[in-house]
């Protein structure tokens, strides 16, 4: 047995058939490794390029998003200019050469204007859409990330926003009532009462009702600094948007 092993060596040596077979054996290896590298390759080029894909849309509708808070902003700073006027009127009542039925045309005229404000809240669609389905990671510029995560993370409902509506509330649930006369019962409702006419009025030395007045006037104008620099990060965000959709 042995001697037959040592022949066929022998043969395998003298032919070089050995070295032949190894350098096949390397080669069918090395293509194969070749093979894998490439199949990763190409599958880590698709990867990318929907990733890029997925992050480009994702770019674009928070853009879309960003631009429609910014309509929305701009409106309400309207809104706020309109509403500090009638503030103004309202403080009126408190001129002293008014008559008491003058002081009460002018709420008649403004109270129902009065009562509306505004506050703001971003559309959080897409941005709730990258957290839930868990792509955040797709958007790579790290300073539009934190941008955004501090856009979006902000408590819109506080601060100066809750004043508003606290402020606007707090003057119709205090004042309102002290305009109710014989006179407001008869023109709005038709109804005759013994209630107080307008001459017994004396909102116009009510001074916590112009400090109200005067408190929601000074809200407003925090809101709408609040609002301005709003517009500015908004403006930032969409310039970064804009130069990674370049990209």
């Amino acid at each position: 047995m042995f001697p037959l092993f040592r022949k066929i060596r022998y043969s395998l040596a003298e032919d070089n058939q050995f070295l032949k077979y190894s350098r096949y054996a390397i080669g069918e290896i090395v293509l194969v490794v070749i093979g894998i590298l490439i199949a990763l390759q190409i599958n880590n080029w698709k990867q990318d390029i929907e990733s890029g894909r997925t992050e480009r849309s994702y770019i674009q509708e928070l853009k879309n998003n960003l631009i429609s808070d910014s309509v929305e902003i701009k409106k309400d700073l309207v809104f706020n200019e309109e509403k500090l006027e009638i503030v103004g009127e309202f403080l009126r009542i408190f001129e002293v050469q008014l008559t008491n039925e003058e002081r009460f045309s002018i709420f008649e005229a403004y109270s129902k204007p009065f009562t509306a404000y505004r506050v703001f809240k971003p559309k959080m669609t897409t941005w709730n859409n990258l957290l839930s389905s868990e792509k955040l990671s797709v958007l790579k510029d790290t300073n539009l990330r934190n941008l955004l995560i501090d856009y979006y993370g902000y408590d819109y409902s506080g601060g100066v926003q809750e004043r508003i509506v606290f402020m606007n509330r707090k003057i119709i649930d205090d004042n309102y009532k002290k305009f109710v006369t014989k006179q407001f019962v008869q023109n709005n409702y038709g109804i005759s009462t013994q209630f107080s006419d307008n001459s017994s009025l004396s909102i116009h030395l009510d001074q916590e009702f112009f400090s109200d007045l005067y408190g929601v006037s000074y809200i407003i104008n925090l809101q709408n600094t609040f609002f301005e620099d709003l517009l500015r990060k908004i403006r930032s965000m969409i310039k970064l948007l804009d130069e990674n959709l370049a990209t």
